[in-house]
């Protein structure tokens, strides 16, 4: 989960400043903090790249909840697996936003992301309501990536789905080949007041598209448990 926004204090200000406020939040628990790799580059050259200029340069450990990053974008939630839910995961968020704005030190919410990624040990182009098709030609595609925005009302999603990746994932036991489904919602100049209301709306846009592009007999596989 991301804020982008502008600190109105110089970014390693914005840092100690957050840290601080947390250190009182989670008094006498597990709280750290390290620097990125990203930080030990200069500024004015990631600045220059824009693969570097919305990394985060500082991640804060907060104990078993998960981890705060900071940068010169703003700051982003992870949230530490298996995952537990939205309403759990959702008490972390609502902790660190009532926490971080009364610093006073973000100006313009330029916009927030919503970022889910789901992996399936299966080939999920063959579970999902989504069809390419090549006229004049039988389509067979190895390892195929897609890509594509869509506009949810005030939602915008940024869906990727890409067969043939490897993950491994000591915490989950987990080192397997199949799908990655990644879905990033979005709302732009949210409310400052009610951010936490525009998160809420981004996870139920990104969960309707993400039940919405599975196969029902898919789901039923799955044994979901619904929030």
């Amino acid at each position: 989960m991301d804020v982008f926004c502008k600190f109105n204090v110089p970014n390693v200000v914005a840092i100690g400043l957050i840290y601080n406020t947390l250190q009182k939040l989670y008094l006498g628990k597990r709280l750290s903090m390290i620097q990125l790799p990203v930080g030990d580059i200069p500024e004015e050259i990631r600045q220059k790249d824009p693969n570097l200029r919305n990394q985060a340069t500082n991640s804060i450990s907060c104990a078993f909840d998960g981890e705060v990053q900071i940068g010169p974008y703003g700051f982003s939630l992870s949230m530490l697996l298996p995952y537990k839910g939205w309403i759990e995961h959702r008490l972390f968020l609502k902790k660190v936003l009532e926490a971080v704005n009364p610093l006073g030190i973000c100006d313009d919410i330029l916009h927030i992301n919503v970022r889910y990624l789901d992996f399936f040990k299966a080939n999920i182009f063959d579970k999902i309501n989504l069809r390419f098709c090549f006229e004049g030609r039988r389509f067979h595609a190895l390892n195929p990536i897609y890509k594509v925005q869509i506009p949810d009302e005030e939602v915008l999603h940024i869906l990727q789905i890409t067969q043939g990746v490897h993950i491994e994932n000591p915490n989950l036991k987990l080192s397997d080949n199949g799908s990655l489904i990644d879905i990033t919602s979005s709302i732009k100049e949210p409310d400052k007041a009610n951010l936490l209301n525009a998160f809420d709306r981004c996870h139920d846009a990104n969960k309707r598209l993400f039940f919405d592009l599975l196969k029902q007999e898919f789901i039923e596989t799955l044994n979901p448990l619904y929030e």
